[in-house]
């Protein structure tokens, strides 16, 4: 089976991890230009495989604890029955597991399919980057050696919502010409969190020089599924007008993927940790100012753009300083050379 005619990746694991299966797409792509190629990603990822120029198909399945209120399990078993029934059907040549560690689902899926071969990554290289070990399941197949140059990370925004934050933004970038710093508070590990005061101070050094869109995930802190950051934000935006600094910022709640995705695509450059809007934004080109707490930037950093990295000793990011923060901004190539701070 060196020349496939149907691949299928399964990637069930979280945002960031998908987005950076994208360059092995990328890959297969450039190999294989007329194989069907699908993927089988869960509903809370597959918003990043939206548009993909490199991929056929996006199957999609709802874990169980992502119910939306009225859905029943058996209504989520039923589809992702179908889904597999139709992917049987198709025989498909290579399906690849580029998971690390023990995903039982994922190989039960991959026994159901009866691929004619299951690709996975080689053992060990902990220290590698995820790019460079999820592309290395390629090997197996000859198609990848250490001389091969890896494809950056691609998202593709949604158009539609594209125009409307545009939109939304019109008239309230002051001057224009200023660059638009995108800086997300939410972050899924304690470790990952910078604090409020910290905020502040990161938009008060910055507002100066750049217009500021303020993302966070929406929702109550105590969410099970999916804690918000609603109450950060807005004593954030109170702490911001009492200063009157909130002119300068324009607050985006990303209620949905698609939203957080094109929000970063209007963007010249952006601040936050570590974790799937990090990886969204490298996978939009964007440079990143990347906050690491315990996550080792090795494997996680930014791939395939400008970036710089802050991680305090401690890998806490409550710890970082706030002028470190900007100054690391002011280091990304999105400032004119007349711009203040360049």
């Amino acid at each position: 089976m060196n020349t496939p005619e149907s691949i299928l990746v399964v990637r069930r694991d979280n945002i960031g991890d998908l987005v950076c299966t994208t360059p092995l797409f990328a890959l297969l792509r450039q190999r294989f230009p007329r194989a069907w190629i699908g993927a089988w990603v869960n509903r809370y990822n597959a918003p990043v495989l939206h548009g993909h120029p490199d991929v056929d198909a996006v199957y999609v399945y709802a874990k169980s604890k992502h119910r939306l209120p009225g859905e029943s399990r058996t209504a989520l078993l039923g589809a992702r029955l179908r889904a597999l029934v139709e992917l049987r059907r198709r025989r498909i040549d290579w399906l690849i597991l580029p998971h690390s560690g023990s995903q039982p689902s994922a190989e039960r899926v991959a026994r159901w399919l009866a691929p004619r071969r299951v690709l996975r990554p080689p053992e060990g290289g902990a220290d590698r980057h995820e790019v460079v070990r999820v592309c290395s399941v390629l090997h197996a197949v000859g198609m990848l050696d250490s001389e091969t140059p890896l494809p950056p990370l691609k998202v593709v925004p949604d158009v539609a919502e594209v125009v409307r934050l545009r939109a939304e933004l019109e008239g309230r970038r002051c001057p224009p010409s200023r660059p638009l710093i995108a800086l997300h508070l939410s972050a899924r590990k304690p470790s990952q969190r910078l604090p409020l005061d910290r905020w502040l101070a990161v938009i008060e050094r910055l507002s100066a020089r750049a217009e500021l869109m303020l993302l966070w995930a929406p929702g109550g802190a105590d969410d099970p599924q999916h804690p918000g950051d609603d109450a950060l934000a807005q004593s954030l935006l109170e702490a911001l007008g009492r200063r009157g600094l909130r002119p300068a910022l324009t607050p985006i709640p990303t209620r949905e993927l698609a939203s957080l995705i094109a929000a970063l695509a209007i963007c010249d450059a952006a601040i936050l940790s570590d974790g799937g809007a990090m990886h969204l934004a490298a996978g939009l080109g964007k440079p990143v100012v990347a906050l690491f707490g315990a996550t080792p930037p090795a494997v996680w950093h930014p791939w395939g753009v400008a970036h710089r990295v802050l991680r305090p000793p401690s890998r806490e990011v409550r710890e970082l300083d706030a002028a470190a923060i900007v100054d690391a901004c002011f280091e990304l190539p999105v400032w004119s050379p007349a711009a203040p701070g360049a």
